[in-house]
């Protein structure tokens, strides 16, 4: 359900309550905005059809948060939705870390949609874990391979090196994951 339809379907619900708690509310304005909400969506839906653009800024349009295992920086800022929400759904949906995930995209109804890899095309990726699951470290303490947490940029990192992101800048690193999809 589009955001549009919630209001519409939040407006009717209002105006029918007002006939059921209130008694004295006549039956007529309530009709009359019925009749009207009605015109209105059947206009507007018939506008959205005709016209991508209007579509798109009565419904929105879908957004790429996850592109080959990598967090889309772009998207991630534009999106009400914080990085632990969205790791949140993705371990819903059965995802370890982000190297599974070939394409994650935030619909316009809010659910999130994902495209995996096959098996043998996972590659290492940033834990969907939350923090206090995992260790995170600002410098490597073995030689290893670690992802960004605010990219998910996998890097492999020296004993004691304290390196900065070359995507993002940032300075926090989390162990990389390798494990394959179980479904």
């Amino acid at each position: 359900m589009s955001l549009f339809e919630l209001v519409v379907i939040l407006t009717l619900g209002s105006a029918a309550g007002d006939v059921s708690f209130y008694h004295d509310v006549p039956l007529l304005p309530v009709a009359a905005v019925f009749l009207t909400l009605l015109i209105l969506y059947r206009f507007t839906v018939f506008i959205m059809t005709k016209s991508k653009r209007f579509e798109a800024w009565i419904d929105g349009l879908p957004v790429t948060v996850i592109r080959d295992g990598l967090y889309v920086l772009e998207s991630m800022g534009k999106l009400n939705i914080s990085s632990n929400e969205l790791l949140m759904e993705l371990r819903q949906q059965g995802v370890e870390h982000l190297g599974q995930v070939r394409l994650a995209i935030v619909e316009t109804d809010g659910d999130i949609s994902l495209l995996f890899y096959d098996r043998e095309e996972v590659r290492p990726g940033l834990s969907v874990l939350p923090l206090e699951h995992r260790p995170v470290y600002t410098v490597a303490p073995t030689s290893s391979l670690y992802c960004c947490i605010s990219c998910g940029l996998p890097c492999p990192l020296e004993e004691h090196n304290e390196a900065r992101c070359l995507r993002c800048n940032n300075n926090v690193w989390a162990t990389a994951v390798d494990t394959q999809r179980n479904r």
